[in-house]
């Protein structure tokens, strides 16, 4: 976690992801329009898995190089802050997977045409791809009882969409609904497609395992 590559990374990740962040908030509020909720970008999922994950990555960074120049003062501090970035970091890479999949998967609605600009393809591919390549050369373990937690965000995140909906919110269409596969006026499909969400997230974490168990013994291996 110390070498100077690494560090760079991690350092190269955090500067994309915040910049990307800063200019991605006011271009979005532009394209909205005046007639859209002004926070409407802030009720999707993407985009709360974006923001844990940017400031999970600005942490990180930060991190990395208090470890570098503190290696030799190491206290039980470090060791709570440690276990905190492993919690948020496992909670975000999961997350990020989860809304990335389910958008290419499950998004492919005429009226929703505004989740198929280029910056919404980019930006559930981008950051899928900076968590798999970080997977392979990060030594952050992976445990399969984690992922209770991103399954615990997506179901605060899925009673969101519903308090959201009876509050009669506009959402992007002005009917309540964020999402084309979250349709609470179509209650039975909602929970449904929360079901399968859930489901797909437990599948993301079991597979995230497993490759990171085959990184892992081909490191061992390979040292």
């Amino acid at each position: 976690m110390d070498g100077g590559f690494y560090i760079s990374f991690r350092f190269v990740v955090a500067t994309v992801l915040i910049t990307w962040l800063a200019c991605e908030i006011p271009f979005e509020l532009r394209q909205l329009g005046p007639d859209k909720p002004i926070l409407l970008s802030f009720t999707y999922a993407t985009e709360w898995a974006f923001i844990l994950y940017t400031f999970t990555a600005i942490a990180f960074a930060a991190f990395c190089i208090y470890y570098r120049l503190n290696k030799d003062r190491a206290s039980k501090e470090d060791m709570i802050g440690n276990k905190v970035l492993w919690f948020f970091f496992n909670l975000a890479a999961n997350t990020i997977l989860t809304t990335s999949g389910v958008y290419w998967i499950g998004f492919w609605d005429r009226d929703y045409a505004y989740f198929f600009k280029l910056t919404s393809k980019l930006k559930h591919s981008i950051p899928a791809v900076l968590v798999i390549v970080d997977m392979f050369i990060n030594n952050v373990p992976i445990r399969l009882v984690h992922g209770v937690y991103p399954l615990i965000l997506g179901i605060l995140y899925g009673l969101f969409t519903y308090i959201y909906w009876i509050s009669g919110s506009a959402g992007f269409t002005g009917n309540g609904i964020i999402y084309p596969i979250l349709n609470w006026n179509k209650p039975g499909y909602a929970l449904g497609a929360c079901v399968l969400v859930l489901l797909f997230s437990i599948i993301i974490q079991v597979n995230y395992l497993q490759e990171y168990r085959k990184s892992t013994d081909e490191r061992i291996e390979f040292d």
